[in-house]
């Protein structure tokens, strides 16, 4: 057995690593809903009913959901519960698509760490957070999942 894993730290340590990778790849990365594409996007102006370039799948960019085509995208902009603009408009500025996406990446990254004990989600914050710091993902915001820093 490689000596590095003899201590309960160092297991944890690597198990971060492993799964800091993991969120980077699944979830920090916004990529296309659909489970058989999962293609990564980067950049988009406007409006906020996406189609995916690689499989045409629709989908709302506040929240992921899909839709049957772009006309249904475009009533779900809408009606979701995460388009805070003023008059639910299809369109957001640069600064709300910013902030719509550190929101969805936050949700995201919450329902990924609540599979795994307190210590690793700690952990694996640890390894995150200059990638939470360049998303403007505020660490205090994961800490909503029950006093992380208390693990026992």
């Amino acid at each position: 057995m490689n000596a590095n894993y003899g201590k309960a730290d160092n297991i944890l340590r690597h198990q971060a690593q492993k799964y800091a990778k993991d969120a980077r790849d699944t979830v920090l990365n916004l990529c296309c809903p659909n489970p058989n594409c999962r293609q990564v996007y980067v950049d988009f102006t406007g409006c906020m009913a996406l189609q995916c370039a690689s499989c045409n799948q629709n989908f709302c960019a506040y929240c992921h959901n899909t839709t049957a085509d772009a006309r249904g995208a475009h009533t779900h902009v809408r009606e979701c519960l995460m388009n805070e603009t003023q008059n639910g408009s299809y369109y957001a500025t640069p600064e709300q698509i910013r902030d719509a996406q550190r929101r969805y990446r936050t949700r995201e990254i919450k329902r990924f760490l609540r599979r795994h004990k307190k210590a690793l989600q700690n952990a694996i914050i640890i390894e995150l957070e200059q990638d939470l710091n360049d998303l403007g993902i505020q660490r205090e915001a994961l800490f909503e999942l029950g006093n992380l820093m208390d693990a026992d």
